[in-house]
Order: structure tokens, then C-alpha cells, then sequence
């Protein structure tokens, strides 16, 4: 080998090297942006679940709710109607169920 090659050799070696690295930071770079797309699809998913429980406790809320506001109107009706007998139940129904909705309004702020 000639003294000439050696500097030569040197430089085809370390742009081998610098080629290496690059691809090297490349499939780093790839494996970090495959992650972060895991990571987000799994925060999605995670986000949807709870979501979807949340909505489900909302409504097994309100179904709770209109069973327990449902009871309350029967028997304030059947004590209104035991008062009074003379009162007309349907009325007086409808008037405890606005009266009921007025609150939950007023309760939660929805006031129309």
C-alpha cells in the first residue's frame, strides 16, 4: 500500500463512519416517531374508554334520578289528593312535576 492510499483510505473510512451514524440516527428517529404513535393511538383509545364511562355513568345517573323523581311526584300527589280530595291528580301532577323541573333547573343551570 502506497503512502498516497492511506490518507485516502482514512477519508472512505470515515465517511463510511458519518454514512453509519446517519443511518443510525435514521432508524432512531423512525423508532421514536413509531413510538409516539403508539403512545398517542393507546391515548386515544384510553380517552374513548373514558369517555364511553363517563357517558355511561351519566345516564345510569339520570335514569337514577327520574326513578327517585318519579317516586317523589307519586307520593307528594298522593298527599296533595289525601289533603284535598277535590284536587284534580292530573293537575296537581303536572303542577309538582314543573315545579320539580323549575328546581333541577335552578340546581344544575340550565333555567330556560
Amino acid at each position: 500500500m502506497a503512502t498516497d492510499d492511506i490518507p485516502e483510505l482514512e477519508v472512505q473510512e470515515a465517511i463510511n463512519r458519518a454514512l453509519a451514524a446517519e443511518r443510525e440516527a435514521s432508524s432512531a428517529v423512525a423508532r421514536s416517531e413509531a413510538e409516539a404513535e403508539a403512545l398517542l393511538a393507546r391515548s386515544r383509545e384510553r380517552a374513548q374508554q373514558i369517555r364511553q364511562r363517563g357517558a355511561q355513568r351519566a345516564a345510569a345517573l339520570h335514569e337514577r334520578y327520574g326513578q327517585l323523581r318519579e317516586k317523589r311526584i307519586a307520593r307528594e300527589l298522593a298527599r296533595a289528593t289525601a289533603e284535598n280530595p277535590r284536587i284534580d291528580p292530573d293537575e296537581e301532577k303536572a303542577r309538582i312535576e314543573e315545579a320539580v323541573s323549575r328546581v333541577a333547573a335552578r340546581l344544575t343551570g340550565v333555567e330556560s
